[in-house]
């Protein structure tokens, strides 16, 4: 006897997802999405933000999931959140006291880089004659190991705010706001210009363009100076 797997009635999805956001956004919004669309299946690969655009051109998935989307012929984008991005720095750096910082300070400062920050419009505003004065001392293509490198007190870093959000509350990091704001890191879905889009992929779009929860509560520290710095943070993180 055989048995044929019947294919879901909603039709399925495949989709590329860079890991940032595979790690720190997707599962809330895909938990969801089968509680709602049970009828639509999902199939999920992650890869770095250049595989994921690679694999919507090649035509190996319908929809891609990254942030800092290319301009690439034939490729579309549709931005569908706004992240802000946070300084931040060991507790014992001595900019862990300050509460928010302009980038024209961070010159010369020990930066440990995430490879996609380059793309950020922000850092793209330095004069050039000045950005020899930005340049990393260690570079990586992982947020996570970006982190790590910052806990040990190697440099500071400019991540995205929900990359750093459990650090913060354990008081690994702290977490600096920039001055004049506006700094934000643009996530979106992609896809072929030339794809028309099926029911289920527009339903997945809406559902990703629904706003996001609420920052989390972090409890307060005992120390007077731990204190200061998660009362800090806690507005930070819900303003």
């Amino acid at each position: 006897m055989h048995y044929q797997m019947r294919r879901p009635s909603g039709g399925i999805i495949e989709l590329a997802s860079c890991y940032s956001i595979g790690l720190y956004h997707l599962s809330p919004i895909l938990r969801q999405f089968r509680l709602d669309h049970a009828d639509i299946e999902i199939r999920v690969r992650y890869g770095s933000i250049d595989h994921a655009h690679m694999a919507v051109i090649n035509n190996e998935v319908d929809l891609g999931l990254v942030c800092y989307p290319r301009r690439l012929q034939g490729l579309a984008a549709d931005l569908f959140r706004n992240e802000r991005l946070l300084l931040v720095c060991h507790p014992q750096h001595p900019l862990a006291e300050r509460s928010m910082i302009e980038i024209q300070e961070l010159a010369e400062q020990k930066f440990i880089a995430w490879q996609e920050i380059q793309y950020s419009p922000f850092l793209k505003r330095i004069p050039k004659h000045r950005q020899h004065l930005f340049k990393p001392v260690y570079e990586f293509n992982e947020v996570e190991m970006v982190k790590r490198m910052v806990e040990m007190n190697e440099g500071i870093a400019i991540l995205p705010e929900s990359t750093v959000q459990s650090e913060i509350a354990g008081q690994q990091l702290v977490a600096l706001l920039f001055e004049n704001g506006g700094h934000t890191e643009p996530l979106a879905v992609i896809y072929r210009k030339q794809r028309k889009l099926t029911p289920a992929m527009t339903n997945f779009i809406k559902a990703l363009k629904k706003p996001a929860l609420p920052a989390i509560q972090y409890q307060q520290p005992s120390t007077p100076f731990l204190s200061s710095v998660s009362n800090r943070v806690n507005c930070q993180l819900q303003a």
